[in-house]
């Protein structure tokens, strides 16, 4: 991402794990998650107002919690999408995979 770059919208797979908790919600979004299978979720997210799209620095703001799957066997993995602008017009897609996404303990993430 360049500096003059912001964040519209985002997607994150979970493979065998689920969404536990989400805090930091930026101002002018709405998300979607999908927990309906364990070998598959979904989280998408868009802003719903120009004024609400994030710079890469203030996306460290918003946190999501996701606890792996406990069956045997089961490979936990992450991956995303980030669709970024600079105009408002077009639009690209940033593919994130698993180093991008940083790893903490849940009862260490920030509460608001």
């Amino acid at each position: 991402m360049t500096d003059n770059e912001r964040i519209v919208g985002l997607t994150i797979t979970l493979t065998n794990g689920t969404f536990s908790s989400f805090n930091g919600i930026p101002e002018g979004w709405y998300f979607r998650i999908d927990n309906s299978t364990h070998a598959q979720e979904a989280l998408s997210g868009e802003v719903s107002v120009g004024a609400g799209a994030l710079y890469r620095k203030e996306l460290q703001n918003v946190w999501i919690c996701a606890r792996a799957s406990d069956r045997a066997n089961a490979k936990f993995a992450v991956s995303g999408e980030l669709w970024i602008t600079t105009d408002f017009v077009k639009t690209r897609k940033l593919k994130l995979t698993q180093v991008d996404f940083a790893s903490r303990p849940c009862a260490a993430l920030p509460h608001e």
